[in-house]
């Protein structure tokens, strides 16, 4: 059915709004604890591209949509918002970078 770029950028959000539970697991990997934070991070990484992967797939089973039509421009809502969340997330990064990262004494 295609990639989806909602549940790839925002798969706990994207998850719980498409009753799609397995999305819900991204909460699990984001409380491993410290020195675990490389490989959760890769887990996480590893978790979206199987949201994306599968997404549509399991929405459209998930939920009852009006039709096909009804369901893409749904999703379709969800990539514009998982973009704006992206963007949102790198700026935020980069700001608290540029600062110093709240490092100074």
């Amino acid at each position: 059915m295609g990639w989806n770029w909602g549940a790839f950028l925002l798969p706990v959000i994207w998850g719980a709004f498409n009753r799609v539970w397995t999305g819900l697991f991204g909460i699990v990997i984001g409380f491993a604890p410290g020195q675990f934070l490389p490989l959760a991070i890769i887990a996480y990484v590893a978790f979206s591209f199987l949201m994306g992967y599968r997404g549509n797939e399991w929405a459209w089973r998930a939920k009852r949509w009006e039709s096909t039509d009804h369901f893409q421009r749904v999703q379709k809502s969800w990539t514009t918002w998982g973009m704006v969340g992206f963007v949102v997330l790198m700026v935020s990064i980069l700001a608290a970078i540029s600062s110093g990262g709240g490092d100074s004494i």
